[in-house]
């Protein structure tokens, strides 16, 4: 027999499968990609993984630092996470315990990014 520390009716199916989710703010001349992408949203489920959805694209400067988790969502540790940018490139989403996130590339710096399926633990 299997046994939970979620006290019955605590979580709702609704809470696991569709956490609400939120505007996620660009800045430093990020800006949502659209060409079809949804706008950039953010969420914390039931279980307190926090998912990203949306792209973003430069729109001036060359700043690397496309948005800043707000405070509810922010991770207690450093995390880097992998994410698509460009032309199916692959590079690294870094985010402070401050929010700040940064992408970490090893050449030119990216033009678009994607968070679709980026999820992490707070």
């Amino acid at each position: 027999m299997l046994s939970s520390d979620i006290a019955p009716g605590a979580v709702r199916a609704s809470d696991v499968a569709n956490p609400r989710f939120h505007p996620l703010r660009p800045s430093n001349g990020w800006a949502a990609l659209g060409e079809g992408t949804p706008p950039t949203k953010i969420a914390q489920d039931a279980f307190g993984f926090v998912h990203l959805r949306g792209a973003l694209g430069r729109t001036s400067g060359t700043g690397d630092s496309p948005f800043r988790v707000p405070k509810p969502y922010r991770p207690r540790v450093v995390i880097h996470l992998a994410v698509g940018v460009d032309s199916d490139t692959t590079a690294q989403l870094k985010i402070d315990t401050n929010g700040l996130a940064t992408i970490i590339y090893g050449g030119p710096a990216p033009d678009r990014i994607s968070l679709e399926g980026i999820s992490f633990s707070r």
